[in-house]
């Protein structure tokens, strides 16, 4: 039942695509904003992208990950915990989006933006 799992993606740039991120405007800038998140080895299945946007180069082929989850009365943003949770939210990040639209006229590599934002 995949209208109840969670969707994550090891990619900042497919996270922050118009489908998936919700968008805020501040003083005159556009951000994507994005959920940072650690998801347990092994509690995900991988997918292709369901979007027709430009791939990064070095970009992971499979760029979609789905945690199953139970349905029920949780809302779409909680996740049911266990004493080994699935997925744990770190923080919320706001990008840039002229900054998103930048990386491929600088020629920044998929590596090299995971390490700027990973550090």
């Amino acid at each position: 039942n995949w209208a109840a799992a969670v969707f994550l993606s090891p990619s900042m740039l497919y996270s922050a695509h118009a489908a998936y991120a919700e968008r805020v405007m501040h003083e005159q800038k556009q951000w994507a904003v994005l959920i940072r998140a650690r998801v347990k080895q092994g509690s995900y299945t991988s997918h292709s992208s369901t979007t027709n946007r430009e791939s990064l180069e070095g970009e992971p082929l499979h760029t979609e990950y789905r945690v199953a989850r139970e349905t029920g009365a949780d809302t779409f943003l909680r996740v049911r915990l266990s004493e080994s949770p699935s997925v744990v939210v770190e923080a919320a990040v706001f990008v840039n989006l002229e900054f998103l639209d930048s990386l491929k006229q600088l020629n920044v590599t998929y590596p090299k933006l995971t390490e700027l934002f990973h550090s």
